[in-house]
């Protein structure tokens, strides 16, 4: 009994000692004294700021006038207070030496309270809390300031370590009321920031988090449906069409008003998104044009006309596009505006011949050749900055755990000695008590050994017939596998003849000789020319009439009833002009014969051929496929 109480003192020894190495790294909260607290007149400015920033600016500078502010902490936070209240009255940022001063201030406050505790709410817990507080708003509005300026990535790594400064001292929690309100404003620059530079999941990851603290306080309908179109469009872009739909939703249905331009907004994403996944314009056209209708602004205006004249483009009707997109290069003031509408208009002057006009589009693209190498540099800076913040968050939150085990961790580890003592003594009693039933059991297992030898006896005889008719089960089994593998040679046999006859009936229709012979008709003078020339005019002969396309169609579904399905399983957004091509492949016809009977560019002929083969997994050419599909 000894032995096994010095096991059992062991086993609890070794697990305090890990217990003791888990929390090797955290040091107890340290007692600091309270910071000097800051000026009344400051502490009202700070309050009125958030829903009068107007006010509290006049306020502000009514202080600074009137007031030599002679302590480190007032002077500092009042010039926090005068960057803030200069971004939210849309001045630029006038106090930047100030600001920078009073950044390093507050991170030496910070450094000086390492470890603290700020739970409670004491006086020095609370004046600790405001100066936390203070110091992410002065990393926050220090990054405005480098954005002002456009210092990207300098303003970037001030958002994040206001953002980790928060997460750090408070929890999800205490983040309510202001402190919610500055967390959705932080996120929602990171989410402007990231999306600036076409960071995607950055974007989305970032409007998450400010949508998740605007449902913290009572944030304006407007704040929040343009968080969520902003999320909406990112998902959009990415061609996540169900989750954009989604968000583009909850914009809608938490606006109230639907007159004003954020509704607008969503309202033109939807009819673009509406197009891009169906691929029919009419009804988003119809849409898109009663909103064009309501713009409110040359910028609103300009915007609808960029989308509308975008789906025209796509739809390939190049005259009415390019009355949009022309009012876009000539009006907009956004360069992005205009680099889309001008890339555009290019490749509509290529598609009509339109060589001399085309130059001033050239001219204007130009320069943003050569910005290309540098955005990508910035962007994996960006992205590596998103990453180390994902890791430093990731930390924080080990670090929050490890300060609630420390608290708890006593009462944890009396718990678990006592565990272990109670463990100790069930152990004892247990083994007794199965040293007593091992000796009943010797007993009974000699009266089964005999059984088992009489019941070993029967079993082999058993085993004998039973290994006697599994063979003679499986040579059956065998001449049945044979017959039916005959079987379905023959099947298959039948079948290939009766798709072959299909094949030569498909061949010998009216439509189908008449298009053959067509196709021996055709000669190119130019092979090679043909392929990169749009005009196929001198081919306009040889071109497929409505009804013979329509006859084509119906000798196929005829001659091959279940090929379209087949197809359509394959391939379920399948076209209707696929599957004239497909018929046109039945014929084993080329490339260049089929975009003259169809009056297709080569290029688009080919790009369509090519589709087809990797939405079909034709990894052996579309005819083959086809003939296979048929044949099997």
């Amino acid at each position: 009994m000894k032995r096994h109480v010095f096991i059992g003192l062991l086993f609890m020894m070794t697990f305090l000692a890990s217990c003791h190495n888990a929390v090797d790294d955290y040091t107890e909260p340290q007692q600091v004294t309270a910071q000097p607290t800051v000026a009344p007149e400051l502490e009202a400015i700070d309050s009125l700021m958030w829903q009068l920033p107007d006010t509290a600016f006049v306020r502000l500078l009514a202080y600074l006038d009137d007031t030599l502010c002679k302590a480190d902490c007032d002077r500092h936070f009042a010039h926090v207070l005068l960057a803030e209240l200069l971004y939210k009255n849309y001045y630029p940022q006038e106090n930047r030496e100030e600001l920078l001063q009073a950044v390093d201030y507050f991170d030496s406050v910070m450094a000086g309270m390492r470890w603290a505790d700020t739970r409670g709410a004491d006086a020095r817990v609370v004046s600790l809390q405001r100066d936390i507080f203070i110091a992410a708003r002065a990393h926050y509005i220090n990054g405005i300031g480098h954005y002002e300026t456009d210092s990207i990535m300098d303003a970037c790594k001030e958002y994040m370590k206001a953002m980790e400064i928060m997460e750090e001292w408070f929890d999800r929690k205490d983040l309510t009321g202001n402190k919610a309100r500055f967390m959705a404003l932080a996120y929602t620059h990171l989410t402007g920031l990231f999306s600036d530079q076409y960071l995607h999941e950055q974007s989305i990851y970032f409007g998450k988090k400010a949508l998740e603290y605007y449902n913290k306080y009572d944030a304006t309908a407007w704040h929040k449906a343009w968080i969520l179109n902003e999320i909406g469009s990112h998902y959009d872009i990415m061609e996540k069409y169900d989750s954009a739909y989604f968000y583009y939703c909850n914009g809608l249905a938490v606006l109230e008003d639907t007159s004003n331009l954020t509704y607008r907004d969503i309202a033109t994403r939807m009819a673009l998104l509406s197009y891009n996944k169906n691929r029919e314009a009419k009804a988003p056209l119809n849409q898109l044009y009663q909103l064009l209708a309501q713009s409110e602004s040359e910028k609103e205006y300009c915007g609808r006309c960029l989308t509308i004249g975008g789906i025209l483009y796509h739809e390939k009707e190049f005259d009415s596009s390019w009355v949009y997109l022309q009012e876009v290069f000539c009006k907009s003031t956004s360069v992005g505006a205009k680099k889309q509408a001008a890339e555009w208009l290019m490749d509509i002057c290529k598609a009509q011949g339109r060589t001399e006009e085309s130059s001033e589009y050239a001219s204007f693209l130009a320069p943003f050749a050569t910005q290309s190498e540098n955005q990508s540099h910035l962007m994996s800076q960006l992205t590596e900055l998103y990453h180390t913040y994902g890791q430093n968050s990731l930390k924080t939150e080990h670090r929050k755990q490890m300060r609630k085990f420390s608290k708890y961790g006593g009462m944890v580890l009396v718990a678990l000695v006592m565990l272990a003592v109670v463990s100790i003594v069930l152990y004892i009693v247990h083994k007794k008590r199965q040293r007593h039933l091992e000796t009943q059991n010797e007993e009974k297992d000699r009266q089964l050994e005999s059984d088992r030898h009489a019941h070993k006896m029967k079993q082999a005889a058993l085993a004998g017939r039973l290994r006697r008719s599994n063979e003679t089960l499986f040579e059956t089994g065998e001449k049945l596998k044979a017959v039916e593998s005959e079987l379905k040679k023959l099947h298959r046999k039948i079948a290939s003849e009766e798709s072959q006859k299909s094949i030569e009936q498909y061949r010998k229709e009216d439509v189908c000789v008449t298009i053959l012979k067509t196709a021996h008709e055709i000669n190119p003078k130019d092979y090679q020319k043909l392929k990169t020339d749009l005009n196929l005019k001198e081919y306009e002969r040889f071109a497929l009439t409505s009804q013979q396309k329509a006859q084509l169609l119906k000798s196929a579904e005829n001659c091959f009833p279940n090929l379209h399905d087949s197809l359509k399983d394959l391939y379920p957004s399948m076209k209707g002009k696929d599957w004239l091509y497909c018929c046109l492949n039945l014929l084993q016809l080329d490339k260049m014969t089929i975009c003259i009977l169809l009056q297709d560019s080569y290029q688009s002929c080919r790009r369509r051929i090519n589709n087809l083969e990797e939405k079909l997994h034709a990894e052996e050419g579309l005819q083959t496929l086809l003939l296979k599909i048929v044949i099997d």
